[in-house]
């Protein structure tokens, strides 16, 4: 049952969304320019003024019940007027302050977060239920909210809202929420049904008992009456045979008086009739304390509302990305970011060197710069100091397919590829590195050399093979 507050607030709400001005003077509601069509609805011109304790009733003071017909009609109003509607949640969001209340950014800082909106939404029916028993009429209104197929709690009087448009958010087929929220129903009027239903039969049991106390009574009285009448008959009858048959003729006359009594009175009829009384009573009081329940759906609301989504730009001393955060309004949830280096969910953010966002477990230093990167990139061991590096300080080694850090890797003079650097050998020729089933002996000295290393001249008449160890000897003679 609706209590005075709730009927207060439900008053003033009404007149607001129909454009009203509503204000409160102490316990009295006065509201003027209302619609015409309210008016004409209603049947009463404005302006209003209402209070919600009958105490306060005076003048043109309209006290607001449940039950009342004013209350009704406004009820009804909204059911004939309002069988669907579109609401937009608005919500101030300031997306810096959302992000920073929940994540912590240690080693970089937001350079700007661009916003983007998504709607989403829910459905609200609001069912009207009237319970009419006795001189009874109560009148419950029951709003369900359903989102994805799942019954919802939700208050829409704690949030801001306006009238929506259709073009904004398309809808899918609500059908089967309706009907979702008509079994749900059922449910959350059944208590109140519970206990109407007890008090009823409570008082039809001493009803139904009255009645039959009253009819059994009766239908005693009735079988008695009969019985003492056919009880003297049969006296009397008995009498005839052994009594002076002087006296018969009185006893004859009144046997004949007792059964005319009999015809008259006729007390099996009347007990009969009685016994119909008592069924017709019956029902009478059944029907009497009945329940009767009727259910409509006044009001079908799309509650749409947006969803965001951040795109928050960081920097760093070393790199740059961008994350990308969602953000519930209502739930007033932004969930956590998964680092790809560990899997776990975190609100603690780095950025690391190759610009991943990624958690302090995650962070593994490479042996070649001493920066900090996400273990999710590291996955290059150096094959000299077997220490992890990023692939951009490291070269492939086609000979040992393995990678290594820059400084020890040396390019092969002869195939112009980096090879790992102890593979190679110096040419004491031509001071360039090559692997050592490159080397051959110099034809004019024998010195181990690099072909690189190698030179042709003319000399004493002929052409000849040497390395720079030999024009040296020869420059020295």
């Amino acid at each position: 049952m609706e209590s005075n507050l709730d009927l207060a607030k439900f008053s003033e709400s009404f007149f607001q969304k129909l454009g009203c001005k509503a204000q409160w003077q102490g316990d009295v509601l006065f509201v003027e320019n209302i619609p015409n069509s309210f008016e004409a609805f209603v049947g009463k011109k404005g302006p209003y003024e209402f209070v919600f304790d009958a105490s306060l009733k005076e003048g043109e003071r309209e006290f607001l019940s449940k039950g009342g017909y004013f209350l009704n009609a406004m009820a009804n109003y909204l059911e004939n007027k309002n069988k669907n509607t579109m609401l937009k949640l608005n919500f101030d969001i300031n997306p810096l302050n959302e992000i920073l209340t929940r994540f912590s950014f240690i080693n970089s800082e937001i350079e700007r977060i661009d916003k983007k909106e998504n709607y989403d939404y829910f459905l609200r029916f609001t069912f009207s239920t009237n319970f009419q028993y006795l001189n009874e009429k109560e009148r419950e209104n029951i709003s369900l909210y359903v989102y994805e197929g799942k019954l919802i709690n939700f208050d829409i009087s704690k949030f801001n809202y306006s009238d929506g448009k259709k073009d904004d958010i398309k809808i899918g087929d609500i059908k089967k929420d309706y009907e979702l929220t008509k079994n749900v129903l059922k449910e959350k009027i059944s208590g109140k049904i519970t206990r109407i239903s007890a008090m009823l039969s409570d008082m039809l049991n001493k009803e139904l008992q009255r009645v039959e106390n009253h009819y059994n009574h009766q239908i005693m009285e009735a079988d008695d009456k009969l019985n003492e009448i056919k009880k003297q008959i049969t006296l009397l009858e008995e009498k005839t045979s052994k009594t002076d048959p002087k006296e018969i003729e009185k006893i004859e006359k009144r046997i004949e008086k007792l059964k005319l009594e009999l015809e008259q009175t006729n007390p099996a009829k009347r007990k009969e009739e009685l016994k119909k009384e008592k069924e017709f009573y019956l029902s009478e009081e059944k029907h009497k304390y009945g329940l009767n329940i009727s259910t409509s759906l006044i009001n079908t609301s799309i509650v749409y509302y947006p969803k965001y989504d951040f795109i928050v730009h960081l920097k760093s001393k070393d790199a740059t990305d961008r994350l990308v955060l969602t953000y519930d309004p209502i739930q007033k949830h932004m969930p956590p970011v998964v680092c790809e280096g560990t899997a776990e969910k975190i609100y603690r953010i780095y950025l690391c060197a190759a610009g991943k966002i990624c958690s302090d477990k995650a962070l593994v230093e490479c042996v070649e710069s001493g920066k900090l990167y996400c273990k999710s990139v590291m996955n290059t061991i150096c094959g000299h100091c077997h220490k992890p590096v990023y692939k951009k300080f490291a070269d492939y080694c086609p000979i040992t397919k393995k990678y290594y850090v820059k400084r020890y890797m040396k390019t092969d003079c002869m195939t112009g590829q980096s090879v790992y650097m102890n593979l190679l050998e110096r040419c004491p020729s031509s001071g360039l590195f090559t692997t050592k089933d490159q080397f051959k002996k110099c034809p004019c000295c024998g010195a181990r050399v690099c072909p690189k290393g190698l030179k042709k001249g003319f000399i004493d008449g002929g052409i000849i093979e040497f390395c720079n160890i030999c024009k040296g000897r020869r420059m020295n003679r």
